[in-house]
């Protein structure tokens, strides 16, 4: 069981008044059953202008409630996982932004692989369009939409493992399908792995119907226990971008570490015929730990 919170608080010129941050959360999470409940307030004059503020002007409310049994009488299954949660969110005028509300059931083998359906009924306000390409834009008002979620996860166990996601549903005033493969690894040999990724989604809008996708690879090869180099290359038809990132590891001494990266990212969309390299990074980074 745990119980958290805090209470916070800015100062700004100009500004008077309704300047705190509060959070109250209990979490209860057995073997068996599981609850959370929580309140968080950002009022709309805290502004921690060094730090980091997701978002403004809010109000959330959270539960969720969780039963997870373990049957000894049904084969090959670990254990089965019902759970249940809503987060209503407004802003400090009581107005309704967000509501959420999840159900989910997971099925856990004993081979650690696990199956799972999930429904999401959603209402998002939106005080500004919203960009989904950059060609499409949703326009301010409140979209009530639903989604269902099929998925299914290999142990991290073999040699091949990962999760493929199939998503149906709503999505604000169309609709959308998408099929995923989510933290995939392949281990090559005892050294090496390739981490590869697809998400590739139909949206139906009133506005306009496009396919986005973005493919990812990550190669990563282990050289000692202290170093190991890996390489991203990923592609997104949303942002018509490709790009590269390698990067070298050496822990050259115990808390002690060099890094060099490579970056570079390239616009597909060019008229030239040709991508066009948009920036391109080389970086070295040194720490050193002494030790008194």
């Amino acid at each position: 069981m745990r119980i958290d919170g805090y209470l916070a608080g800015t100062r700004t010129d100009g500004r008077r008044g309704d300047d705190l941050s509060y959070r109250g959360l209990f979490d209860y999470n057995a073997d068996r059953y599981g609850f959370s409940a929580e309140r968080l307030v950002v009022e709309p004059n805290f502004l921690p202008e060094i730090g980091f503020l997701r978002r403004t002007d809010m109000r959330r409310n959270f539960l969720q409630t969780r039963y997870s049994p373990r049957p000894a009488g049904v084969p090959h299954v670990r254990k089965f996982t019902t759970q249940a949660s809503i987060n209503y969110v407004t802003n400090n005028q009581n107005r309704l932004d967000t509501r959420e509300t999840v159900a989910l059931f997971q099925t856990e083998l004993v081979n650690t692989d696990v199956a799972g359906i999930t429904y999401t009924d959603t209402f998002d306000r939106l005080i500004r369009p919203f960009p989904v390409t950059s060609r499409v834009r949703i326009p301010i008002g409140g979209y009530n939409f639903h989604t269902l979620q099929l998925s299914y996860t290999g142990g991290q166990q073999r040699k091949i493992s990962g999760a493929i996601v199939y998503e149906t549903g709503t999505y604000y005033g169309g609709t959308q399908q998408s099929l995923s493969v989510n933290s995939a690894r392949m281990e090559v040999t005892p050294r090496g792995s390739l981490e590869p990724s697809v998400s590739i989604n139909f949206v139906d809008l009133p506005q306009a119907s496009f396919t986005a996708t973005v493919l990812r690879t990550r190669a990563t090869y282990t050289v000692t226990p202290r170093m190991f180099v890996s390489g991203i290359v990923q592609y997104n038809s949303t942002s018509s971008s490709a790009g590269s990132n390698l990067r070298l590891r050496w822990e050259y001494a115990p808390g002690s570490e060099l890094f060099v990266v490579y970056t570079d990212d390239y616009d597909t969309e060019t008229r030239r015929g040709a991508a066009a390299l948009r920036n391109r990074a080389f970086v070295v980074k040194v720490n050193r730990l002494f030790r008194p």
